[in-house]
């Protein structure tokens, strides 16, 4: 008997701490995506270049390969511009499954573009959306049939969900700050289904060095729940189809980067070398992103375009 509850005890604390833990990661993992640069508006509204084209951003990241359980997600990103509006519009849907625990959060963005020069700009911009979660709790196997410490159907719950953004792009400069999941101060901060406020920075360099190199500093931080995450990244294209990169994400990870673009396709590779406590557990991460740009009807004066990463 004694055993039992001493049992039950260890399933509560478990299911507890698998929850709390996923909530973290949940709110953090915008900032672990290693090829984010390349399109930044599940995290920033604001950041839609000034083009002549509808864009199409997916990435697909597998977490910790060879820890059970591990996180995977996906994040597909949509962006084009009315020049005749001033105006970029949006949509994101971004998923993530750990373990037991699975959340979606989908949100429509509009952004408005002032100019500030010949090809520089500032730009706002909201997202409003929904974040899903659910904790399977159906999947969980006790050893003992009917005990009360755990679950027997799925939790879940939907919340509304906002962002807020801006950013300022110029041909050769561009930085921009976010705050995400603005509705959290709504809610009980013990509330597992509730968002937590983040704040999101980047800034970048583009540096051409030759007709056919470029170099492309970038800088990327993440605040949430009172924990600071900073990524240091170098990419370098050639011939304006290959590129390498290198990534430092501050007590985390290395991560390696290699990719092309053929005209309005792009394809990236990330792997991530674990340097945190995930060291001894898991042989790294590993990351896709495909990327597809057409043209649109919509045409923008070629002075007036702004680049964003190797544009």
């Amino acid at each position: 008997m004694k055993r039992t509850r001493i049992h039950r005890i260890y399933i509560f604390l478990l299911l507890s701490m698998s929850m709390l833990f996923t909530h973290t990661y949940a709110q953090r993992n915008s900032s672990l995506l290693s090829q984010q640069m390349f399109s930044r508006i599940n995290t920033n509204p604001a950041a839609i270049s000034i083009s002549n084209y509808v864009d199409a951003f997916l990435l697909v990241r597998k977490q910790w390969v060879g820890f059970e359980g591990s996180p995977t997600t996906q994040v597909l990103n949509l962006q084009g511009y009315l020049p005749y509006a001033h105006s970029g519009i949006g949509a994101t849907i971004s998923s993530d499954f750990f373990g037991n625990n699975y959340s979606l959060n989908a949100k429509i963005g509009y952004s408005y573009h002032v100019k500030t020069g010949k090809r520089s700009y500032f730009s706002f911009g909201l997202n409003a959306g929904i974040l899903y979660k659910n904790f399977r709790s159906s999947k969980i196997v006790a050893d003992e049939p009917g005990d009360m410490a755990i679950p027997t159907e799925n939790i879940n719950d939907i919340k509304p969900d906002f962002d807020f953004g801006v950013v300022f792009n110029s041909p050769v400069f561009s930085m921009g700050v976010s705050a995400t999941h603005l509705t959290a101060f709504l809610y009980d901060k013990q509330d597992y289904f509730a968002p937590q406020l983040g704040g999101h920075a980047f800034m970048e360099v583009r540096a051409k060095c030759t007709e056919n190199f470029t170099l492309i500093p970038n800088i990327s931080a993440i605040y949430v729940n009172k924990l600071l995450q900073a990524e240091f990244n170098l990419t370098a294209l050639f011939q304006k189809i290959w590129w390498l990169g290198a990534s430092y994400r501050l007590n985390d990870a290395i991560v390696a980067m290699v990719g092309f673009q053929v005209k309005g396709f792009r394809f990236g590779y990330a792997y991530d070398i674990p340097m945190g406590a995930m060291r001894g557990y898991t042989s790294g991460s590993h990351e896709i992103m495909l990327n597809v740009r057409i043209k649109s009807t919509n045409e923008v004066d070629q002075a007036q375009q702004t680049p964003r990463f190797f544009e």
